[in-house]
């Protein structure tokens, strides 16, 4: 613990540094290019020489909110399809392919959005794009492949139920947050409603969303912005002019607080959520949740911000301890 005397000096320390860091002396600016293309492709370049690998993001405008209810979790089924296949890469090749040319590769689906990242050396950037030109082209799967893709997607949801009510806790406190509404739903849906997804929904989703004007692509990393854009246009570019289509979310509820106690999976104490909804009217705001994160004690509070169109979601989660004889299994949970 410093003294009284011992904290002036810091203070002066690091006032110095911010000082130096605003003349100058910080990170190199990246430089940021930003284009649509005719095709109604969102384009954003951001050359880095800081970073060593480049980034590609492919993002679509769709998600758990432009899922049916009777089919939830579609477009998390067809984020898995489209990982493993694209017309001119059938039988899984498209994943091989972005395996042999990239560093790492995720997809995520969330409330809004599907998204496809790749990490990959500069060299390999041209390669990296051709495969995203692939997957806007859709997907050629035939009723083997679908039906297994199917039972993976369900074994995810079983498992989700198997584990830990740490899930169950989540869920409900969106459940809560988000009551009658899209995003307070499981992104997965359930095992009933994919196992009713059949082939044609698959196709009439790639139809309609996976489609150059509802989607943004994302590159990052050290590369010349310019010719990035250049590159990317001549691959990207083709197609009928369009304009770009948001995504469309229904009214969300009036803004509410939810808290939701579980018991922990270690069996050593609950945990207790407490999330709320912020919406994102104002740079201050914006600017808050972002720092939020820094200003809580991070051996005490967990926190997990989820960002939605206008608004986040922000959920803080303490953990208290104590003992529990490892014979007692009911977990349970509270919820209100």
């Amino acid at each position: 613990m410093p003294t009284f005397e011992q904290s002036p000096r810091r203070y002066v320390l690091f006032f110095l540094m911010l000082t130096a860091w605003m003349l100058g002396g910080g990170p190199a600016r990246a430089e940021v290019r930003r284009s649509t293309l005719p095709s109604g492709l969102q384009v954003h370049v951001e050359g880095s020489e800081n970073r060593r690998l480049v980034s590609v993001k492919m993002v679509f405008g769709a998600g758990r909110a432009t899922d049916p209810d009777s089919l939830a979790g579609l477009a998390h089924f067809a984020e898995h399809l489209l990982t493993e296949s694209s017309p001119a890469h059938p039988d899984g090749g498209l994943m091989r392919q972005s395996t042999l040319y990239s560093t790492s590769r995720n997809a995520t689906t969330s409330a809004g959005n599907v998204t496809f990242v790749t990490s990959c050396l500069p060299a390999f950037l041209p390669r990296i794009l051709e495969l995203e030109v692939e997957r806007l082209r859709g997907t050629d799967v035939d009723s083997v492949s679908f039906a297994r893709e199917r039972s993976v997607v369900q074994e995810e949801i079983a498992y989700r139920s198997r584990t830990t009510p740490w899930n169950l806790h989540l869920e409900r406190l969106h459940e809560a947050c988000y009551a009658g509404h899209p995003f307070g739903q499981n992104v997965g849906g359930t095992h009933e409603t994919v196992g009713r997804i059949e082939l044609v929904h698959f196709e009439e989703f790639c139809r309609t969303y996976i489609r150059p004007e509802r989607a943004a692509l994302v590159i990052r990393g050290p590369v010349d912005p310019d010719r990035t854009l250049a590159l990317v246009d001549s691959l990207f570019g083709g197609g009928p002019p369009r304009d770009p289509v948001p995504l469309a979310v229904p009214p969300y509820p009036e803004v509410a607080a939810a808290q939701v106690i579980a018991d922990s999976p270690d069996f050593d104490g609950v945990r207790v959520s407490v999330g709320c909804r912020v919406p994102l009217d104002s740079n201050e705001r914006t600017a808050f949740v972002g720092i939020l994160d820094r200003m809580l004690d991070p051996t005490r509070f967990r926190l997990n911000v989820v960002g939605h169109p206008g608004e986040a979601l922000v959920v803080m989660t303490v953990h208290y301890w104590y003992y529990r004889p490892p014979a007692q299994r009911d977990y349970g949970y509270v919820y209100r």
